[in-house]
């Protein structure tokens, strides 16, 4: 199965372990990950440091 994943810039920055645990957990579900191509920051990031 085919699913759409947003990691977003925050994922990358703050939450690295929860991103490798989740594309782990997927890979052993039979899950494939997709990217959603082009796709723009939602502001998670800028939302913190405030």
């Amino acid at each position: 199965m085919k699913l759409s994943y947003f990691p977003g810039c925050s994922l990358d920055g703050t939450a690295k372990e929860y991103g490798s645990s989740t594309q782990a957990v997927c890979q052993e579900l039979g899950l494939e990950l997709l990217e959603v191509p082009d796709w723009n920051c939602c502001g998670a990031s800028s939302g913190h440091s405030t």
